[in-house]
């Protein structure tokens, strides 16, 4: 594993021929920050580097509703429009996710809210945004989707109660979060 002194200083010489576009569902680039709390995210972006050609900004999204997340990616969609009408996204980090011991708790669309958050809400970011990651490849930069969730963590699918509407227990949501994401990427 390399030092932290390493890892900062390969980041500070990191240099590309584009400004990539990076999306954090949480240098020299255009970020979002999506999330539910602008205070919070206002604090990151005030810590961020600054360059000339760097941009930052939030867009606000509670990720555990479908809609929103729908609503979130128009958003993103629409901020990150080059000149030329050119969209692209080079980077989607998704790490939203929550920590709870409550039994099942459906959203209004009706999906566990654990489960919204550690699965749907992810692989609904990226179904909206594959275009722009598509376009990013196309363009011959790099276009990746980093999903953060507990590795290791998974357990054996259980395909006949997607959703855990059956037999929900928090340990099995906390198992099969992961364990969706892990069968999602593979």
């Amino acid at each position: 594993m390399p030092s932290w002194s390493d890892v900062k200083a390969l980041n500070r010489a990191y240099a590309s021929n584009y400004r990539p576009t990076a999306l954090f569902v949480g240098g020299r680039a255009h970020i979002l920050i999506c999330g539910r709390n602008r205070e919070a995210a206002e604090k990151i972006i005030a810590g961020l580097p600054k360059h000339p050609e760097s941009k930052y900004e939030f867009v606000e999204c509670d990720a555990s509703l479908m809609k929103n997340v729908v609503k979130a990616a128009e958003e993103v969609k629409h901020r990150i429009t080059e000149a030329g009408g050119n969209k692209k996204l080079n980077y989607l980090v998704l790490s939203q996710g929550i920590m709870t011991m409550s039994g099942f708790n459906p959203t209004s669309e009706g999906i566990d809210r654990k489960l919204a958050l550690h699965f749907y809400g992810r692989w609904k970011f990226v179904d909206e945004l594959l275009p722009l990651l598509e376009k990013a490849s196309g363009d011959g930069e790099e276009a990746r989707v980093m999903s953060i969730l507990a590795p290791g963590t998974s357990g054996a699918l259980d395909t006949s109660d997607f959703g855990l509407k059956k037999n929900y227990s928090v340990t099995r949501a906390g198992r099969q979060g992961p364990g969706y994401n892990d069968n999602f990427v593979a």
